[in-house]
């Protein structure tokens, strides 16, 4: 047996499980294959931008760490029909849907976690309501979590602050959040207000790029709050 090293120093208060997954569902789960699959499923989707999210085949396919894990349980199989028969169990389970889509030279096989965003997505894709078009996101190595972020960059996270962080958590897009950090840091105003400004200009008026990232030129605009005081 290999023994584990440990987990790295960092903040691992957040996790991406829906509780009914520990109620309900993990009593359920028969197959050691299967839940690797499932877990693999929790961890990778909140890391990807296109929403809703969904992984595809190829992207089970390239990741070495899962298949290694699958052919430990099914050294008789090879990797991928490994990997198949796990995801065929999850999908028999209910807890992923998949669905296959024609793209102009080949198909594309996807799977979608089963909540009320991932069969709505499935339904519009069978109704030919809406194809997902994106290119294949590399969803590894695993994007740090804003608590993270703001312990590692900024400083020490107060009950207060951790508050403030849930709340940009919920109000503002990830990408946002991160880049907001980043900017504190670059000025040297790592704090919190500061980086709350950001964000709440930037829902404001918008980002100037066309899509997301703002000019750093544009940086010293955050220097003040919404009411003209400066941010501190």
């Amino acid at each position: 047996m290999t023994k584990f090293s440990g987990f790295p120093n960092g903040d691992y208060s957040i996790l991406h499980i829906p509780p009914m997954f520990f109620g309900e569902l993990l009593p359920q789960i028969d197959d050691l294959a299967e839940l690797k699959v499932i877990l693999f499923c929790l961890w990778a989707l909140p890391q990807k931008t296109e929403k809703p999210a969904y992984l595809t085949w190829d992207e089970f396919a390239s990741h070495p760490p899962l298949l290694d894990g699958l052919c430990i349980l099914m050294p008789h199989l090879s990797p991928t029909e490994a990997l198949q028969t796990a995801l065929d169990k999850t999908v028999m389970r209910g807890v992923l849907l998949k669905i296959t889509i024609s793209l102009p030279q080949q198909t594309q096989t996807l799977y979608f976690l089963n909540t009320e965003k991932g069969r709505e997505a499935v339904r519009r894709i069978q109704q030919g309501e809406w194809q997902p078009i994106g290119e294949r996101i590399q969803f590894l190595p695993e994007k740090p979590n804003i608590y993270k972020l703001y312990l590692e960059n900024v400083g020490a996270i107060t009950p207060i602050i951790a508050d403030e962080l849930k709340d940009a958590e919920r109000d503002f897009d990830p990408a946002w959040i991160e880049e907001a950090i980043s900017i504190a840091v670059k000025m040297n105003k790592r704090n919190i207000k500061y980086i709350r400004g950001i964000l709440e200009r930037w829902r404001r008026e918008g980002k100037h790029d066309g899509k997301t990232k703002a000019h750093e030129e544009d940086s010293r605009r955050y220097l003040y709050d919404e009411f003209g005081n400066p941010l501190k």
